[in-house]
């Protein structure tokens, strides 16, 4: 699963838009669809804001679900 499927997957389970994140985090709602669509990766500053509001951490972001044996 690529870092945009993540990040689509975790607003929806959520339940925001991308217009809710987007304002959630300080940035438009075109860079969110951007980022989902995986034209664009985030940026150091904006992974830890992505995580707090999606509440995961950096490693459920960018690259998925935990699998048995990650610690």
């Amino acid at each position: 699963m690529s870092t945009g499927e993540n990040i689509r997957r975790l607003r929806r389970e959520d339940g925001y838009t991308q217009k809710d994140l987007a304002r959630i985090i300080g940035v438009k709602a075109t860079y969110i669809s951007a980022l989902e669509r995986d034209i664009r990766r985030p940026g150091r500053k904006l992974i830890p804001l992505l995580c707090d509001a999606l509440g995961v951490d950096e490693m459920t972001l960018l690259y998925g679900p935990r699998v048995i044996g990650y610690e």
